[in-house]
């Protein structure tokens, strides 16, 4: 892997409106962890996703996900909420809260 991929996902809401912050960085995972964060994101067509889905009706208690993206230059900030986040997304972010 030649590219440094850093991505930050902010989760706030649900029902006791609690915020989650993670961060992932390729320069510091162990290199299989490295591997699966750039898969996940080399699996993500980060032009369509600057497009916002169309928002389904609010949902109480529903979580919103902030996320940034960089590789190789390229930097994408989304702001999604559930259940509107496309199902290609939700690995990476389940990937990233989980880090510690």
């Amino acid at each position: 892997m030649t590219q440094r991929i850093q991505v930050e996902v902010t989760r706030t809401g649900g029902f006791g409106g609690l915020m989650t912050s993670r961060s992932a960085d390729t320069d510091a995972l162990p290199p299989e962890d490295a591997r699966r964060l750039a898969e996940l994101v080399d699996g993500l067509d980060l032009e369509a996703l600057r497009i916002p889905p169309g928002r389904t009706r609010p949902v109480p208690d529903a979580f919103q996900y902030d996320i940034s993206i960089s590789r190789a230059g390229e930097h994408v900030r989304l702001r999604l909420h559930d259940p509107d986040v496309p199902a290609e997304l939700r690995p990476l972010i389940q990937f990233v809260l989980q880090r510690t």
